[in-house]
């Protein structure tokens, strides 16, 4: 089976074509010809072992239609906005009172467990919302899971000397998820963060500065990120300016046998994020 994401040229690995959509329209509609299915935005599996066939919206140049009608009642997958998370997975959860936890305005975590506590003394696993952005300075105790939606802007700036510019965890369990509506900053000083970063809006792995203006600058420091980057803002929006690279570390000794930014996949986060980041779509259509 092929999984499809449409919009762009796409990237062939491990059997699996890989496209990114040009705009966040709906899913899809009819093409003007029988048989054919419009694709604006999102995945689209096609039970075929080669590509399927594609010809241009004679409407819009940027839109693709799936010509192979044997494709067509295959189901798609969309991402949710923001907002959309936020509703479906802040506003309408069901954990107790105590364990959903709306934190108003801008944030600073300054302790190890203070605003957001993930430590064995939660009650729980936890959801945050953040309403304005938040500046982590400080390790996170990581005994429970939690997830954090951010409004604003996230800044992770641990520059001190325990746990060595860190945000670290052992647990095998849990694990800590950042959902941000706003760009995400990891200060060039910070060597690893242990956590899955959701963003739908831009990235930069290398920043300056405090929020709401940090640059985004080149450093000679490694990172590694035990977790996921998923940036789902289509296209990312580019740091500071136009076409600038949003990962921006080196590694000192210009070997490329030692990467300067390493992304370690945490299985565990298959358990965390099974219903965090996409859905299934229902489309209904009229056959004659």
């Amino acid at each position: 089976m092929l999984l499809i994401k449409f919009g762009l040229p796409g990237l062939v690995l491990a059997g699996i074509i890989i496209a990114f959509p040009p705009t966040t329209q709906p899913a899809q509609a009819a093409c003007p010809s029988t048989g054919k299915i419009k694709i604006f935005n999102g995945f689209l599996s096609a039970a075929q072992d080669t590509p399927p066939s594609f010809s241009v919206d004679p409407d819009n140049p940027n839109i693709l239609c799936l010509t192979d009608a044997d494709d067509a009642v295959i189901p798609q997958f969309s991402f949710p906005t923001y907002t959309e998370h936020l509703s479906f997975y802040f506003d309408r959860a069901t954990l107790p009172a105590a364990q959903e936890v709306v934190l108003v305005g801008s944030q600073t975590q300054g302790s190890t467990t203070s605003p957001i506590d993930l430590s064995a003394s939660a009650p729980g696993d936890m959801l945050y919302h953040v309403t304005g952005s938040l500046t982590v300075n400080s390790n996170i105790t990581i005994n429970k899971t939690g997830v954090v939606f951010i409004d604003g802007d996230l800044l992770i700036n641990i520059l001190d000397a325990a746990p060595n510019n860190k945000l670290t965890h052992t647990s095998n369990s849990a694990g800590l998820v950042f959902v941000v509506g706003g760009n995400v900053y990891i200060d060039g000083g910070v060597s690893q963060v242990d956590a899955v970063i959701v963003t739908h809006n831009a990235f930069c792995s290398s920043s300056s500065g405090s929020l709401p203006t940090p640059t985004c600058d080149t450093v000679n420091n490694p990172l590694t990120i035990n977790g996921s980057v998923i940036l789902l803002n289509n296209p990312p929006n580019p740091i500071p300016t136009p076409g600038d690279p949003n990962f921006k570390r080196n590694n000192n000794s210009n070997d490329l046998n030692s990467p300067a930014e390493t992304i370690n996949y945490q299985s565990k986060y298959l358990v965390i994020l099974k219903d965090i980041f996409s859905r299934d779509l229902t489309i209904w259509s009229e056959i004659e």
